[in-house]
């Protein structure tokens, strides 16, 4: 039995035992669990503090076996989950990052630690939140997108995320609008690409 498919046996029969709905799932390494009622938890990898403070979860090891409660200062409408790093929007419009602090993945500039929680900067309005890899993408109310991280400076997909980021690798360690991508409505990312579905129902791929 592999360690991965232990974590998941094991988080699945503490899922099972709550009386919550559960709104969505997501995450590779470490898995984030939305409820319907805005609360937020997980289970996987917790060495880069993705799932909350160490201090606060009684395991050494670096592996969370069972679901672990996650603190937030509001209700959560949306989970995302990259490489070693957690995101969370909360019902007033902004986002929690959770985790490692290198290569922008917080999105708040190059003092963020890893370990931190913290609010992605300058985030406001916010409907949908995904992650990829080390990269995160956010979509507004008003149908525009911002993106922050590692690859925040990389075309993926045909986004025009290149001609606005290009230069300092700094650029992407806080969320920038991508530019020429408008009515968006929800975004998908895998496999290193991403795509945006607008509310004409046209994808940009």
């Amino acid at each position: 039995m592999t360690r991965l498919f232990l974590l998941a046996t094991l988080a699945s029969a503490a899922l099972a035992q709550s009386a919550k709905p559960v709104k969505k799932i997501t995450g590779e390494y470490h898995k984030l669990v939305l409820f319907t009622d805005g609360t937020v938890g997980g289970w996987g990898d917790m060495r880069e503090g993705q799932l909350g403070p160490r201090a606060t979860i009684p395991n050494s090891s670096g592996q969370a076996t069972a679901y672990v409660p996650i603190a937030l200062p509001g209700k959560a409408i949306d989970v995302a989950a990259g490489d070693g790093v957690s995101y969370v929007l909360l019902e007033n419009g902004t986002v929690m990052a959770f985790g490692s602090g290198r290569e922008g993945r917080l999105g708040c500039g190059e003092r963020c630690q890893t370990g931190s929680e913290t609010p992605v900067a300058g985030l406001r309005d916010v409907v949908q939140v995904t992650a990829l890899s080390e990269t995160g993408f956010a979509v507004h109310q008003d149908g525009t997108v911002s993106t922050w991280g590692r690859d925040a400076n990389t075309v993926y997909g045909g986004l025009p995320l290149a001609d606005v980021l290009r230069g300092t690798d700094r650029v992407g360690w806080k969320p920038v609008r991508v530019q020429g991508v408008r009515d968006v409505v929800q975004i998908s990312a895998g496999a290193g690409h991403v795509l945006a579905l607008t509310s004409a129902g046209k994808v940009l791929s």
